[in-house]
């Protein structure tokens, strides 16, 4: 009889760590990478959804292990500079043995109960992969080549699995149903607050853990908080809510069994079974409870959802939803900041500069068409008194937004389509093949970070002692969207052809573009600014 390989993840190298001055990452053991998370840049996974899920596995044993239970245990386990706290190491050796990916009882974030089922290729598990329904994303891995992958990868990608899977059908033991609702952070935007270090990182998202005290939220009476690997594994899908923050932070969404083959000492695995999971109860609600998401309420009594998450959308850059990120949540009204954002607030924000990562994935009917990882720089005023800030910035969004509608089907250029194509043609869909918008959008980005990381430092006194930010980076602000406008009106008209009727239409539409522009920066353009 054939022994089953082993891979414990607390020894084992999976984790892959960017060292300072290296080019690569190095793959660490769990243990590794607490032990030298101070002389690491980052953790990067190989897409943006293994790169949240590793973060939040590791969360969630940094907060079985040492909390923190307030503000000054946080800023104590801070002071170390370090994870030398023996209560990771303990943690760790008490439950080393459910770590091990390919044990016979508790295989790690999976389910032995669904061994005797067949398994398909385990390509299935990135759903970035071509396999079965999945797009082919960077990747053309077909279900019958052949594909096999090494224990470390296939570790990653199940943590990500359980995060990130996208509903649709699974395989399914007999009474169940064909299909899986989606894993908690599909189709969201993860929010991940960084510092220099991957120690910095980690515990600039290690907020107040303490479940008997309803910290980071309250769960059902009687709950008892537990990560994944502290649960027995699901032998049937269940509908339930969760027991607390390490529960949520390991959700298991699929019951997923991956069958390692032992080829001359080298381990590698191409089957896998994958099947519904736990799943959130009707009328359970994320918003109040996931402190790395972003929420905006929805007005329609019909929304499934009336605080759904954040979400990418494909040619929208996620610094357009500012807003939603940054302003205070407790004055927002309709709008929800990540709550780790408070955290840092009471803490005490230790780390000079830090960057707030948006990482996710977009799908479309169970079919995954995007992944993102975004970065935003994070001023410690917009974490500790974003009040301030929050109405140059919201001025600031709003003009780009107004005067991007110049360039919509909506603005002057509906002119332009209508010489082109007739009253009858379809104006969206001709502007949208202009790219106007596009070449506009994405010729903001720049000024619009510029802005953002010198706002705090833009407060003008006046002389009866009130004060006001945003004046200076407003007015460059103005005309750096200007500048990218006409930009964005020149180059698109420019691939026009030139008949004479055309040349007409321009002429018009430049003049009502022009006019109605100078109208929306008139206001912050006191004087003229160049570009």
């Amino acid at each position: 009889m054939t022994a089953t390989p082993e891979f414990n993840l607390i020894d084992e190298p999976w984790l892959p760590c960017l060292r300072a001055g290296a080019r690569t990452p190095d793959l660490l053991s769990i243990r590794e990478t607490f032990a030298s998370a101070h002389e690491c840049i980052e953790l990067a996974g190989e897409t943006p959804l293994v790169t949240a899920a590793l973060h939040r596995l590791l969360l969630a044993v940094l907060h079985r292990a040492v909390g923190p239970r307030d503000v000054e245990a946080w800023q104590a386990l801070y002071a170390r500079g370090r994870f030398d706290d023996p209560r990771i190491a303990a943690y760790l050796e008490r439950w080393q043995a459910r770590f091990d990916l390919f044990d016979q009882r508790y295989p790690f974030y999976q389910c032995p109960a669904i061994g005797a089922s067949r398994p398909g290729s385990a390509a299935k598990l990135w759903p970035a992969l071509s396999s079965g329904n999945n797009p082919s994303l960077f990747d053309h891995t077909a279900d019958d080549d052949g594909s096999s992958f090494p224990p470390d990868a296939v570790a990653r990608a199940i943590v990500a699995a359980q995060s990130f899977a996208l509903g649709g059908t699974v395989a399914r033991l007999k009474g169940e149903g064909p299909s899986a609702p989606a894993a908690p952070l599909a189709n969201s935007v993860v929010f991940l607050a960084s510092g220099s270090t991957l120690f910095q990182t980690l515990m600039l998202n290690l907020v107040r853990y303490a479940p008997e005290r309803g910290y980071p939220f309250a769960a059902g009476a009687g709950s008892v908080d537990a990560p994944g690997w502290e649960r027995a594994p699901a032998t049937d899908i269940a509908e339930r809510a969760p027991t607390g923050y390490t529960d949520l932070l390991t959700w298991q969404s699929r019951r997923v069994r991956a069958y390692p083959e032992d080829k001359g000492g080298i381990v590698r695995v191409s089957r896998a079974v994958i099947m519904k999971g736990d799943a959130f109860p009707d009328g359970f609600r994320l918003h109040g409870k996931e402190p790395m998401l972003a929420f905006r309420r929805v007005q329609s009594r019909d929304a499934a959802d009336p605080w759904p998450a954040l979400a990418f959308s494909e040619g929208r850059a996620l610094w357009r939803d500012s807003s939603v990120i940054f302003q205070d949540s407790a004055k927002a009204g309709d709008q929800a900041r990540p709550a780790t954002l408070a955290w840092l607030a009471a803490v005490g924000v230790p780390v000079a500069e830090i960057q707030l990562h948006g990482l996710g994935l977009a799908s479309d009917r169970a079919k995954a068409e995007f992944w993102r990882h975004e970065r935003l720089p994070l001023p410690h005023q917009f974490v500790e008194h974003p009040e301030d800030l929050y109405e140059p910035l919201s001025a600031a969004l709003s003009l780009a937004e107004d005067a991007g509608s110049l360039l919509s089907a909506r603005g002057p250029l509906r002119e332009i389509a209508t010489a082109l194509i007739g009253a009858g043609g379809d104006a969206h869909q001709f502007l949208k093949a202009l790219g106007a918008d596009r070449l506009y959008w994405a010729a903001l980005d720049e000024p619009f970070l510029r802005f953002l990381a010198r706002l705090p430092e833009d407060l003008t006194h006046y002389d009866d002692a009130g004060a006001e930010y945003g004046v200076g980076e407003l007015r460059l602000w103005a005309a750096a969207l200007r500048h990218a406008a006409r930009e964005a009106f020149r180059i698109a008209t420019g691939a026009l052809q030139t008949s004479g009727r055309t040349l007409q239409a321009v002429a018009r539409s430049e003049d009502a573009f022009e006019r109605r522009l100078a109208g929306l920066v008139r206001p912050y353009l006191k004087e003229e600014v160049s570009v």
